[in-house]
């Protein structure tokens, strides 16, 4: 998500911010990612325990897995060894602004490595976290809905096989992967210090390899120049994956995507029918 808060905010006040608001449709006729639900269930672990969330996963995951490089950034402490954040912004490396990440409480402030990420792995299908049923559980679709989604979990299929998992995105300069192939016993791990990077690509490109499989290495992208006219006939409102709306409109010869939040994104064209988001060049479109 973009993220741009730089001040330290309180779990309690984080909550009160949206548990008043109207739900967007009735529970269980449909489906979308949300942030603010796995906030939710951070919360409601600290009330059922009797601990503060980062105790909690230190104490039931991070020690029983050995994960000794990995913890819960609260916003409130300076993390030793921290990777620095960059964004790509036509073709170089710009450091990222930093965020104070309480506001991402439960949803992302989980801070790893690609070691520890394995450790997690081995200790989930080990069954020195979870057992058997629960692994299973939430491996499954469980939304009901023509949606493939368990518990925190996403599903699919790459070349053939399938793979539970889950990626991430952060405005201040961090993406990750980690997608596990259950019937093979695979894992693949992703950490990057660079936002809003194609991860599922990377992730589809490397299980390409790995099952011996045709794929394709990327390849610089060069921007087109493109007439106004052509510009224009992209412009309107459209629906996203998650069913968000975007308007697409021509800014002084610029097309650009204006989503909810005032969010605003300079689509850089490729092609006369491809695109890329001007400050995350491996976002296409």
């Amino acid at each position: 998500p973009v993220v741009t808060n730089t001040q330290y905010v309180s779990k309690e006040k984080l909550i009160n911010s949206f548990k008043n608001r109207d739900l967007e449709y009735p529970p269980g006729t449909q489906w979308r990612y949300s942030n603010c639900n796995y906030q939710i269930l951070a919360y409601i672990i600290e009330k059922v325990s009797k601990q503060s969330y980062e105790d909690y996963v230190e104490q039931n995951i991070f020690k029983p897995a050995e994960m000794q490089d990995t913890g819960c950034d609260i916003g409130k402490d300076e993390i030793e060894n921290i990777a620095v954040g960059y964004y790509s912004l036509d073709g170089e490396l710009k450091k990222a602004s930093p965020v104070n990440m309480s506001v991402t409480f439960g949803s992302g402030n989980i801070y790893s490595t690609a070691q520890d990420m394995y450790k997690l792995y081995n200790a989930l299908i080990s069954e020195k976290l979870i057992n058997k049923n629960s692994f299973k559980a939430m491996s499954k679709n469980n939304t009901k809905l023509d949606m493939e989604f368990g518990y925190g979990m996403f599903m699919g299929n790459t070349a053939g096989h399938r793979w539970i998992g889950h990626s991430g995105n952060l405005s201040n300069g961090y993406s990750s992967s980690f997608v596990i192939f259950p019937d093979e016993d695979i894992a693949i791990i992703l950490l990057t210090n660079i936002s809003f990077q194609d991860m599922n690509e990377l992730t589809n490109t490397i299980g390409a390899i790995i099952f011996n499989k045709d794929y394709l290495l990327p390849k610089k992208i060069e921007a087109v120049k493109l007439k106004n006219e052509v510009l224009e006939k992209y412009e309107g409102v459209y629906k996203s994956n998650d069913e968000q709306k975007v308007k697409i409109k021509l800014v002084d010869g610029r097309l650009c995507v204006v989503g909810e939040a005032s969010t605003f994104f300079e689509l850089v064209p490729y092609s006369e029918t491809e695109f890329y988001v001007k400050e995350h060049q491996s976002t296409k479109i």
